[in-house]
């Protein structure tokens, strides 16, 4: 193999390509709906939305009283790919999408 630099930008490229798609397959991937909660710094917990509950509204209503009796942050978690954040008072901080290069919900990461 020949390792000049149009090689090596050629391989690089042929790798974020895969990347790229791997992500996407993953992430679209169904998954049962659930929320994280924070139960205290750096503490977090799930729990499954009951499958009684079909649309996004409903879920977030359940995760609205959910907040109100743990006066918890939580992050529904619709998705894969879509996540909302809920703080203490119940209000929707944020509607996250998830990307190859960023995740919006909690977990340690070390770089």
């Amino acid at each position: 193999m020949k390792l000049d630099k149009a090689n090596i930008d050629l391989l690089i490229q042929e790798d974020l390509k895969q990347q790229q798609n791997e992500f996407e397959e993953w992430v679209n991937t169904p998954i049962k709906w659930h929320m994280i909660i924070r139960w205290m710094s750096a503490v977090y917990g799930e729990k499954d939305i009951p499958g009684n509950i079909k649309t996004e509204d409903e879920a977030s209503e359940y995760a609205a009283g959910v907040v109100k009796e743990l006066k918890k942050i939580v992050w529904l978690v619709l998705s894969r790919r879509v996540n909302y954040h809920i703080d203490k008072e119940r209000n929707i901080k944020s509607r996250n999408i998830e990307t190859i290069d960023c995740s919006w919900l909690p977990g340690a990461r070390l770089k």
